[in-house]
């Protein structure tokens, strides 16, 4: 490969990383306009186990909120790193947001109890995937 020549296979990560995030965000977006609505409208569920689950979600909201935020970032933050092959940016980060969505999906079983589904499941994978290649595959790309 030709020296400043960023690899493919970095841009098309990077490009991963930004499609996961912006549907962090809209899934935050969507916490908060679902716990607004629940919480204006009055709404109470006929099942008490459903009513204790939504009062449940309710009580962690802030930290669900605050927990898909910095998740959100992390992934804009290295995706801006993988492109500019940076080192602190692309892996160090990298490396935080695949430890911290590894905890977040700990998080999610441990407070919301959330069925194991293809959220969980891409959940798991992906910071583990971005784990590994940062750390060997893209590890001597990401030198600047």
């Amino acid at each position: 490969m030709a020296v400043g020549q960023r690899p493919s296979g970095l841009t098309a990560f990077a490009i991963v990383n930004f499609v996961f995030a912006g549907f962090g965000g809209l899934g935050c977006l969507g916490m908060i306009a679902g716990a607004a609505v629940l919480k204006h409208s009055g709404y109470h569920f006929p099942d008490p186990k459903a009513e204790a689950a939504v009062q449940q979600i309710a009580e962690w909201l802030p930290l669900l909120v605050v927990t898909c935020t910095v998740s959100t970032l992390l992934l804009i933050v290295s995706g801006f790193g993988f492109l500019k092959q940076s080192r602190v940016l692309g892996r160090y980060v990298g490396s935080a947001y695949g430890i911290f969505g590894l905890l977040m999906v700990l998080i999610n079983f441990a407070i919301v109890h959330q069925p194991f589904g293809i959220g969980t499941i891409t959940g798991l994978v992906y910071p583990i995937v971005v784990l590994i290649l940062v750390n060997t595959t893209f590890r001597d790309d990401l030198t600047s």
